[in-house]
């Protein structure tokens, strides 16, 4: 598990380190706290961190690749070459000579590398260059859902939890293992088409509940999906649609992303502070925290006319929402349920988030019940081409937790 190894030369001695040094001057330290003779050579050449340029002429540096050796004169070179090495990574030192090309062909000890026979001598800037450009082409393999499948190196890596995870890997020497990732074929395909540069137009191609899950996994795996289309807003007392009306009797706190009313027994609406988009899609989420007074809230939209602050959000006929009344779940506006009692498909319970997801373009209000997209909720009303607002009533003291963006 080191993370690297330093060989002295004319010996079968290695040491191990599991810290990069900073500095050649570091580097030689560390292996004069080792070795004997290599604490006499430095003593005999009066070298010192004063003149520490120095150092190459007593000691002989080299790393090591699969196909070379690499030059290391300075600080840069060193930082070079640990950069740009794969692990195992292997630091050969010669004192008071340089080494020849068939002194590193021999193995090195305990198996740890070995450098092929007429190896060739490189510097470091080479060095790099040459693993840039050939990670630039390297595949790995990925195990999903029980298939193999291979993709860049390069693209991998801009997904930061598969990043790490191949890190580990190769760290571990299991580079011929694919790499077990547990997350459905169709999202990973999502993922890495992002990855790779598409356009976030590309996210408006998919059913918006499709898109709206894709959320989810792309922050489980540390991606920032589309970020330049996410939708994020707090809580207000007053539409910004409409300054007529101001709830002054709205509780808000944590930033504007809670809300409630207290033991007062009545409704009451508050508001997002940004309008809906009139084009592409909208996604927010609430965590719901019943009360003791009473436990019935809604959330939904609102149009610019809507006035009903305190009151209930479904009871007008400019707002269209989701009516909870323990245990019934209903799709509101006007006062009217829309459609039967949705209680069994959609059980809310203490706790329960409840995901809202609004498209301009379809004109569809859609909800969703603690991340699970197989049975969404869709408002039976078109809304497409009209001014809207999000909006939300709470009862007394239920509490409403708002997560946007």
């Amino acid at each position: 598990d080191a993370k690297w190894r330093l060989w002295l030369q004319g010996t079968d001695d290695e040491a191990a380190f599991d810290q990069v040094p900073k500095s050649l001057w570091e580097f030689i330290e560390s292996a004069a706290s080792r070795w004997e003779h290599v604490a006499k050579a430095l003593k005999e050449a009066d070298i010192s961190m004063a003149n520490v340029e120095a150092l190459p002429g007593p000691f002989t540096v080299m790393g090591v690749s699969a196909t070379c050796q690499v030059k290391i004169l300075s600080d840069a070179d060193l930082r070079c070459y640990f950069r740009a090495a794969a692990p195992p990574r292997m630091v050969l030192l010669g004192v008071g000579a340089s080494f020849a090309a068939e002194a590193a062909a021999a193995a090195i000890p305990n198996g740890s590398a070995r450098v092929a026979e007429q190896a060739s001598v490189i510097s470091a800037e080479e060095f790099c260059r040459a693993s840039e450009c050939a990670r630039a082409k390297a595949t790995v393999r990925l195990n999903v859902a029980g298939k193999t499948r291979e993709v860049f190196r390069a693209t991998v890596d801009r997904i930061p939890l598969l990043s790490a995870m191949l890190a580990r890997q190769v760290g571990n020497c299991h580079i011929d293992t694919p790499l077990f990732v547990d997350v459905s074929a169709k999202v990973l395909d999502v993922l890495i088409e992002m990855a790779r540069g598409r356009s976030p137009g590309y996210l408006d191609t998919l059913e918006p509940s499709w898109k709206m899950a894709l959320l989810g996994d792309a922050e489980y795996f540390g991606f920032k999906l589309a970020s330049d289309t996410g939708f994020s807003f707090k809580l207000c007392a007053t539409s910004p649609l409409n300054d007529r009306y101001t709830n002054t009797l709205a509780w808000l706190s944590n930033g504007g992303t809670s809300y409630t009313t207290g033991v007062r027994g009545a409704w009451n609406t508050v508001f997002g502070d940004s309008g809906l988009p009139n084009k592409g899609q909208a996604c927010w989420e609430v965590e719901a925290k019943c009360g003791t007074v009473g436990s019935l809230f809604e959330i939904g939209v609102a149009a610019e006319s809507f006035a009903n602050v305190y009151g209930q959000l479904s009871q007008a006929s400019d707002a269209w929402g989701l009516h909870y009344a323990p245990p019934n779940v209903f799709l509101r506006s006007k006062g009217e349920n829309n459609a039967g009692a949705f209680s069994d498909l959609f059980r809310i319970v203490q706790g329960s988030r409840v995901g809202v997801l609004f498209d301009a373009d379809r004109g569809t209000l859609m909800f969703i019940l603690d991340g699970v997209f197989s049975k969404p909720l869709t408002h039976p009303i078109s809304l497409k081409g009209k001014s809207l607002v999000p909006a939300f009533s709470v009862y007394a003291d239920t509490v409403l937790t708002l997560k946007s963006g």
